[in-house]
C-alpha cells in the first residue's frame, strides 16, 4: 500500500512535471528558505500548485512521506532494527544550532552516525536505490520453463527506463515449486529495456502426473493438493507436466527498490497462489487477480476462503469483493451451474445471520473487530451485486443485493445489545444508496422513498443524539446527494449547508463541504 503511493504521484504525473527527489527535497526546501517553515508549507511553497498541470501539494506531501517511510524500512533491513533506533537516539540528543532551527539532521550526519554505530557504509546504496532516483521503476515479469537446461527463464521488461542512470536494482523473487519456496535474487541496470536471466529449480524429479501431491510452502507446512483441480481452468502451454514451479513472487516487502512489478503468469498459478501462499501480501494480491479469471473453479476457491476464520480478515473481504466482481460477469445459466453455497447472498447469511432466521443478524458491533471489518466490507460489496439466482423448490429466484440489504436493515435490533450499532447502521445506509443504480425502473421508485425516508430519520436522530463522528449523518447525507444524481429529488443545498455550520462534528462538516463542492 505504502509502495503504490509512494509511486502514485510521478506515475500520474507523467512527463508533465518534474518529480523531485527526497534527496534534493531536503536540500532545497530546509537549506535554501530563509525563514522556518515546517514541512507541509515548504512543501506547499516548493511546488507551484496553481499549475494546470500539477497535482495538488497534499498528494505530493502524502507520496513523500509514503517515499520517506519505505527508505527507512530498507536501511532497516541493513543495519537491523536495534542499530537504526541507536541512530534516531542519537540524533534526537544531538543539540545543533542548525538543526534546532530547522528542525532536521542533514543526510551526511545521519549516515555517519549508521557508519559508526553499526559499521556499514550503506549511503551509496539507499541513495542509488531511493533518494537518487526521480521516477519508479516499471516492471513487468514473465517466466517459461527449460524443460533441457531445468532451470525458469525469467524475463523483466522496463517499462519506463531512465537511460542516463546506469544504477544496478536487486531483484529479489520467490519461486515457489512442488518441494518447495526458494528464494532469488538478481541485479538489473535500471537502464536496461530488457533483462534475462535464470533461475536453477530443485525439484527437477518432481512430476505433475501424480494427482495428489505434497507441496512445502514457504513457511514450512505441508499441503497435500490436487493437481487437476486447475487442469480445466489453465490454457498457458508453460504449464506443463515437467514444470515443477507453481508461482512466482516479487519480494516488494523487503525494500529492495522502488518501483511497482507487474507479473503475468497463468491462470492456475494465481489459483495455486491463492489456495496455498503463506504470506498475506502475495496472498491478497492472488485474491486480487483472481477476479480478472471467472470460472466455476474460482468462485469455489473464493468461497472457501470466505468462509476460512483462520484466515486474515483483509484476505476474507478482497475475496468477497472478487467473487461478487464475477458473480456480475455470469450470465443466467453460469448461475443455475453454481451450489447454493457459494453465491454471495447465501454466504453472507450463513457468516453473518442467525441459521434458523437468516434475516435477523448475528452480529453487528465491535465485540470480534476483525469480522466485522469483513461484514463492513460485505456489506458494501453486496451493495454492488447485480442479481444472484437462488435455487428454490419450485424454480430458481432472482434475489437482489438491495433486498438483502433492506432486510438486514429493517431486522436490526439493537436494544439488548450492550455496543453501540451506528457504525454498522451507517454503513447498511450507505449501502442501501449505492445499490440503487443496479435496480430497475419498477423497484427504483420505492427503493428511493425508502432511502429518502431513512436518510432524514436518520439526519433527525443524529442531531438529537449525536453518534460517533456523525457516521450515520455523513451516510444520510452521502445518499441524498445520489438521490439528486438519479433526479429523484430536486437539486437544493440546504442539508449540506446545514451540516457545514459550525457546531457540527468536523468530519461531517468535511464530507457535506465535498458534497456541496459537487452540488455546484
Amino acid at each position: 500500500k505504502e509502495m503504490k503511493r509512494a509511486c502514485s504521484y510521478p506515475n500520474s504525473a507523467a512527463n508533465l512535471c518534474f518529480y523531485l527527489t527526497p534527496h534534493v527535497f531536503v536540500t532545497n526546501v530546509f537549506h535554501e528558505l530563509t525563514e522556518c517553515l515546517p514541512p507541509a508549507a515548504a512543501l506547499k511553497k516548493w511546488y507551484v500548485t496553481s499549475h494546470p498541470q500539477l497535482l495538488s501539494y497534499t498528494r505530493v506531501w502524502k507520496c513523500f512521506v509514503a517515499r520517506c517511510g519505505l527508505t527507512i524500512k530498507s536501511i532497516e533491513k541493513v543495519v537491523t532494527l536495534n542499530h537504526l533506533m541507536q541512530v534516531i537516539s542519537k540524533i534526537a540528543s544531538f543539540n545543533s544550532t542548525t538543526i534546532s532551527q530547522f528542525n532536521i539532521p542533514s543526510t551526511e550526519f545521519f549516515f555517519a552516525s549508521i557508519l559508526n554505530i553499526s559499521g556499514k557504509d550503506i549511503f551509496l546504496q539507499v541513495s542509488r536505490n531511493w533518494l537518487g532516483i526521480c521516477r519508479p521503476l516499471l516492471l513487468t515479469l514473465e517466466y517459461a520453463f527449460n524443460r533441457r537446461r531445468s532451470c525458469m527463464e525469467i524475463t523483466l521488461v522496463n517499462d519506463d527506463h531512465e537511460l542516463e542512470s546506469n544504477i544496478p536494482v536487486n531483484i529479489s523473487i520467490t519461486v515457489q515449486e512442488l518441494d518447495g519456496a526458494f528464494e532469488h535474487s538478481n541485479l538489473i541496470s535500471r537502464d536496461a529495456h530488457r533483462s534475462t536471466f535464470e533461475v536453477s529449480t530443485h525439484s527437477g524429479k518432481s512430476r505433475r502426473s501424480n494427482l495428489k501431491r505434497r507441496v512445502t510452502t514457504e513457511n514450512g507446512r505441508e499441503l497435500d493438493i490436487e493437481l487437476i483441480q486447475t487442469s480445466s481452468i489453465t490454457t498457458d502451454v508453460m504449464v506443463g507436466a515437467d514444470n515443477p514451479a507453481l508461482w512466482i513472487r516479487v519480494n516488494l516487502e523487503l525494500c529492495t527498490f522502488y518501483g511497482n512489478v507487474r507479473i503475468i503468469q497463468s491462470d492456475s498459478a494465481w489459483y495455486y497462489q491463492s489456495m496455498l501462499e503463506s504470506t498475506p501480501l502475495g496472498h491478497l494480491k492472488a485474491v486480487k487477480t483472481i477476479k480478472s479469471f471467472p470460472s466455476g473453479e474460482s468462485i469455489v476457491l473464493l468461497g472457501k476462503l470466505i468462509k476460512n476464520k483462520s484466515c486474515w480478515y483483509q484476505i476474507r473481504s478482497e475475496a468477497f469483493r472478487s467473487l461478487v466482481f464475477i458473480y456480475n460477469q455470469l450470465s443466467n445459466d453460469d448461475m443455475i451451474k453454481i451450489d447454493k453455497e457459494h453465491n454471495p447472498i447465501d454466504l453472507y447469511r450463513s457468516i453473518f445471520c442467525l441459521s434458523n432466521y437468516p434475516e435477523l443478524p448475528k452480529i453487528n458491533d465491535f465485540s470480534d473487530v476483525s469480522l466485522y471489518f469483513f461484514q463492513l466490507t460485505a456489506i458494501k460489496a453486496i451493495s454492488g451485486l447485480k442479481m444472484v439466482l437462488l435455487k428454490e423448490v419450485l424454480k430458481p429466484r432472482v434475489f437482489l443485493g438491495y433486498e438483502l440489504l433492506r432486510t438486514l436493515y429493517e431486522y436490526n435490533d439493537n436494544a439488548s445489545n450492550c455496543y453501540e450499532d451506528c457504525c454498522y447502521r451507517a454503513c447498511l445506509i450507505g449501502a442501501i444508496g449505492d445499490s440503487l443504480p443496479q435496480l430497475k425502473n419498477d423497484l427504483l421508485n420505492d427503493a428511493s422513498v425508502f432511502v429518502l425516508t431513512e436518510s432524514l430519520n436518520s439526519m433527525k436522530i443524529d442531531e438529537l443524539c449525536p453518534y460517533f463522528h456523525g457516521c450515520v449523518s455523513f451516510a444520510a447525507i452521502s445518499n441524498l446527494l445520489k438521490l439528486q444524481k438519479l433526479k429523484f429529488i430536486e437539486y437544493i443545498s440546504t442539508p449540506f449547508r446545514h451540516c457545514c455550520l459550525p457546531g457540527i462534528e468536523e468530519r461531517l462538516r468535511i464530507s457535506s463541504v465535498s458534497c456541496l463542492a459537487e452540488y455546484i
